[in-house]
């Protein structure tokens, strides 16, 4: 309800500066009265290198969060003020549109801010593998969400290539980007998952105090060898005699 208030203030003439978190308006702030989305430019790509570009990327963002909420509060208020349906019966009626008008703000919100916070990074190495990630982030969201209308087919396998080139780029890091965390043991919890990368004396250990081992053979043994072929298992990786 936040986000249509926004846009029919925007589009009243109430509001006459946005905020970094919808500036993604600026085109309804720019023309209030007869904004046309088929005159906003579709930000388009001619390969995968488009996707490594950050401002292309925001730029795409930005799209897609205006697109989706100028349909949703349009046609909440043509449902509102042209058909004369209450408030709430109209909101109830959009709530699939809210429901992606919502996901791609706080899409967008996500990414803007991440983005922010690279560039007060100082270190060089650093900064360039936060801004990898970053555009994983981005493309990840572009396979996997809602962009019908703004990405085509060739986009999409465009987009396909930038993620193997990007992780590709960011493989050598991704342990020392999973060390980053500094999860402590005792809160991941997990056999696996430990600093001192001992995994195999871990997995005896754990499988040690597992239940199932406390006595030798474990406890119901007798009915698991009910139905087992033991002529079989003896042959192990074998190969099996015709007559078996």
């Amino acid at each position: 309800k936040f986000l249509l208030k926004l846009y029919n203030d925007v589009k009243l003439g109430h509001i006459k500066e946005l905020s970094t978190s919808s500036i993604y308006l600026k085109p309804l702030l720019d023309n209030p009265k007869h904004l046309n989305m088929n005159n906003v430019s579709i930000p388009s790509s001619n390969n995968e290198l488009d996707y490594f570009n950050i401002n292309f990327l925001t730029l795409l963002f930005q799209y897609r969060s205006l697109l989706f909420l100028t349909h949703a509060a349009d046609n909440y208020n043509n449902k509102v003020n042209i058909k004369k349906m209450d408030i709430d019966e109209a909101y109830n009626s959009i709530n699939i549109e809210i429901c992606d008008v919502v996901r791609a703000h706080c899409t967008y919100f996500i990414f803007d801010n991440f983005h922010k916070s690279i560039l007060k990074v100082n270190d060089i190495a650093i900064k360039s593998i936060l801004e990898k990630l970053l555009i994983l982030f981005a493309l990840k969201n572009i396979i996997e969400g809602q962009w019908y209308g703004i990405i085509n087919a060739q986009h999409i396998i465009h987009v396909r290539k930038a993620i193997e080139i990007i992780l590709l780029q960011i493989r050598p890091d991704i342990i020392p980007l999973t060390d980053a965390f500094d999860i402590p043991d005792n809160i991941l919890n997990s056999t696996l998952g430990c600093k001192d990368g001992n995994v195999y004396e871990r997995l005896y250990t754990s499988a040690l105090k597992s239940t199932l081992n406390k006595t030798d053979p474990f406890d119901g043994v007798e009915i698991l060898q009910r139905n087992l072929d033991f002529k079989l298992l003896k042959y192990k990786n074998n190969t099996l005699p015709s007559n078996l």
